[in-house]
């Protein structure tokens, strides 16, 4: 990969093990990582702390010195890049454009608003209102108006990387170019960046993982010492008694209720 490429790589290797951590630090029951010192959220601590800010550096060293590998390929990719999202820019504003102008010509008076109670987040009723046709429209026009946005302000980012790797040299007084870019140096000061933060991901990963195995094996220990019963807890054992109570109670009713009703019968018939 080239160097640029390499900050991408890493943030989403970053991402989606904080995603694995924030997963284990909220399902996880054991108390095994107490043990040791450290926990998912330690790890998740570290990450945010460590590897994520030198990633940052990283990106920002190797963009504002323009390290690369091949410059040609890279400065392909990111003008790539830029037709792509001139493209999209225009096929979303072109839809928000369409979508205001069905706004402005929306007739309120074909449809009509209904109310219907529901609860907010503090478990209280009100009066929820719903949802009309003009409201679809706008959410959908914010939505467009929100991707155009974004992929305008990619064009301007990919036009200022083509810029920071493009220029390698300047000229001085006497007409000679002087390389400022791209230098053997700097190429090896961003390996350097580069080797750093990969080694700190991998520990942080190989902790995470240990913290996992220790968990499953602690999980394993404590099902073979528990009880015959361990699957039954106290709360579980008393709701099915008091279900099993509950229906003997019914049919008790049931019964009883039909032999008074035949024994008033029998004996309305004989005194008939």
């Amino acid at each position: 990969m080239d160097y640029y490429n390499r900050f991408e790589f890493m943030q989403d290797t970053l991402q989606r093990l904080m995603r694995f951590l924030e997963y284990k630090n909220a399902r996880s029951l054991s108390q095994s990582a107490a043990t040791v010192g450290t926990g998912y959220y330690d790890l998740m601590v570290e990450l945010s702390r460590g590897p994520a800010h030198g990633i940052e550096d990283y990106q920002a060293y190797v963009t504002q010195n323009g390290v690369t590998n091949n410059k040609a390929d890279l400065l392909r990719q990111f003008l790539y890049m830029q037709e792509l999202n001139e493209e999209r820019n225009t096929r979303k504003t072109q839809e928000y454009n369409v979508l205001r102008e069905a706004i402005e010509m929306y007739d309120s008076s074909t449809t009509r608003v209904v109310f219907i109670p529901a609860l907010d987040d503090d478990q209280s009723f009100y009066m929820n209102r719903t949802k009309v046709g003009l409201d679809y429209l706008t959410e959908k026009a914010d939505s467009a108006k929100l991707q155009a946005d974004s992929a305008a302000y990619s064009v301007k980012r990919y036009v200022y990387l083509q810029t920071c790797f493009g220029e390698e040299y300047i000229t001085d007084q006497n007409g000679n170019k002087k390389q400022i870019r791209n230098t053997p140096d700097q190429r090896a000061h961003a390996d350097a960046l580069y080797e750093n933060l990969k080694e700190e991901i991998q520990q942080l990963a190989a902790e995470a993982a240990r913290l996992t195995a220790d968990g499953k094996q602690t999980d394993q220990e404590e099902l073979r010492v528990s009880d015959p019963f361990n699957s039954a807890s106290v709360v579980s054992v008393g709701m099915s008694f008091a279900k099993r109570f509950a229906l003997l109670m019914m049919a008790a009713y049931v019964v009883v209720y039909a032999y008074m009703t035949v024994s008033q019968k029998k004996q309305k018939g004989y005194r008939g």
